[in-house]
C-alpha cells in the first residue's frame, strides 16, 4: 500500500470514531455523503438511499454480493437486507474498522484486504458495490480490473465516486486527487479498458452534495442554538464549502461484465 493510501486510512480511522462525527452522521456509521431526497431527515436514511440507488441498478438481487471498502458495515449490513447475509463480503484495509462491521452482520464475511489486489478466485461474485472510495484507491483503473475479474459472466459492479476539477489536481498530486480528476470521457473509457460493458452514469451532485450540505447548516444551526462551542459548527460549514466547489460530479455507476 502505498504512502499515500496508508495517510488516507490512518485519517479514517480516527475521524470515524470521533463523537463529533458520528454525531453529524446520527450514529448511522453511514460515513459517506448519502443520497437526499427532499423528505430525508439525517445521514441514516440518506445513507440508506445510496444503497438502495445502487442496487436499483440490479435488476436480479441473488447470489453472491462484495462490498469492497466496507467501512464501519453499515452499507454491508443493508445489503443483507437485499442478500442472505451469509451471501453478503466485505472487504477493507483497516482491520480497525472491519472489527466494527463484523459486529454489524456476523453472518457476513469479512476480510482485510487491498481493493486492487483482492485475493479471490476469478468470477467469485454476482455483484460487487463500492460506496464512495474508489477515488483513493492506488489505482481506481486497477480496481476495475480487478472488480471485473472477480464478477460472474453478467455480473454487476455498482459504485458511487467522485470527479473533481482540474485545477484540483494541479495543486496536489496525491493519489487520491490523480484518481477523482477525470473527465467523464475518461471516466467511461477506463471501465471500457477493464472490459465492462452496458456502462449507465448519472450525475447524482445535487442529492448526494448539495443537499447534504443544507442538511448540515440545519444540524449546525440546531446544535449552536445549544451550545457557544462554534469550532465544529465552522469545521462542518468548512468542510462542506470544500466540497461544494471541490466537487464536479457525484456520480452514481453502474456496469456490466459481458
Amino acid at each position: 500500500m502505498s504512502t499515500d493510501i496508508s495517510r488516507v486510512v490512518e485519517r479514517y480511522d480516527e475521524a470515524m470514531y470521533q463523537d463529533e462525527v458520528r454525531a453529524i452522521w446520527a450514529g448511522s456509521d453511514f460515513c459517506n455523503f448519502g443520497y437526499w431526497r427532499p423528505e430525508t431527515a439525517d445521514h441514516r436514511e440518506a445513507g440508506e438511499n445510496l444503497v438502495d440507488e445502487l442496487l436499483a441498478f440490479i435488476p436480479d438481487k441473488q447470489g453472491r454480493v462484495l462490498d469492497v471498502a466496507c467501512g464501519l458495515g453499515a452499507t454491508t449490513r443493508h445489503l443483507a437486507r437485499y442478500f442472505a447475509p451469509a451471501n453478503v463480503v466485505g472487504v477493507n484495509f483497516s482491520e480497525k474498522q472491519l472489527g466494527t462491521a463484523r459486529q454489524k452482520l456476523p453472518e457476513g464475511g469479512f476480510a482485510r484486504m487491498d481493493a486492487v489486489k483482492l485475493a479471490f478466485q476469478d468470477a467469485s461474485f454476482d455483484h460487487v458495490v463500492c460506496v464512495e472510495a474508489a477515488f483513493h484507491f492506488d489505482t481506481r483503473e486497477s480496481f476495475l480490473r480487478e472488480a471485473h475479474r472477480v464478477l460472474k459472466p453478467g455480473g454487476r459492479l455498482v459504485l458511487s465516486d467522485i470527479l473533481v476539477p482540474r485545477w484540483i489536481g494541479r495543486l496536489r498530486s496525491s493519489v487520491t486527487v490523480r484518481n477523482m480528476t477525470l473527465s467523464p470521457a475518461e471516466y467511461r473509457q477506463s471501465f471500457a479498458a477493464a472490459g465492462f460493458g452496458d456502462l449507465q452514469m448519472v450525475n447524482a451532485k445535487t442529492e448526494c452534495v448539495t443537499r447534504m450540505a443544507r442538511h448540515h447548516r440545519r444540524w449546525a444551526g440546531s446544535r449552536l442554538a445549544k451550545s457557544w462551542n462554534v469550532r465544529p459548527f465552522l469545521r462542518l460549514m468548512m468542510f462542506d464549502l470544500a466540497l461544494l466547489a471541490g466537487t464536479d460530479q457525484y456520480l452514481l455507476v453502474s456496469a456490466r461484465k459481458p
